[in-house]
């Protein structure tokens, strides 16, 4: 990884990448400004004296690389047409048990469930 990025950092340049600009003067956001992350158009009378910043180029490659390195959530595994289909019979019919819901399925005692 070319950019070592904290928490905090990564959440200073996903504010600044989702608007454009980020408006203070805190230590962390001055150190991302001296990295080359953002570009620091210095304290501005305007936002009572505090630095506007930017986002450079180098700020939205580290955030790329930040994003890329996170933990992916675990994929939901959707249950199967069949099983939803046993889940459908015992909401409207009552109780059977899924291995005997197959075994019915497959003689075609259930030709009307939807799998």
């Amino acid at each position: 990884m070319k950019y070592t990025l904290t928490n905090e950092e990564a959440d200073i340049l996903a504010h600044t990448s989702n608007t454009g600009r980020y408006v203070g003067d805190g230590h962390t956001l001055m150190a991302l400004a001296k990295r080359g992350l953002l570009y620091d158009y210095g304290p501005q009378k305007l936002a009572g004296g505090a630095h506007y910043l930017v986002m450079s180029t180098e700020g939205r490659e580290a955030l790329s690389e930040w994003r890329a390195a996170q933990p992916k959530p675990p994929k939901v595994k959707r249950p199967s047409k069949q099983f939803q289909a046993w889940r459908d019979y015992c909401e409207a019919n009552g109780r059977l048990s899924f291995p005997e819901f197959l075994k019915r399925l497959k003689e075609g005692q259930y030709a009307h469930c939807a799998v």
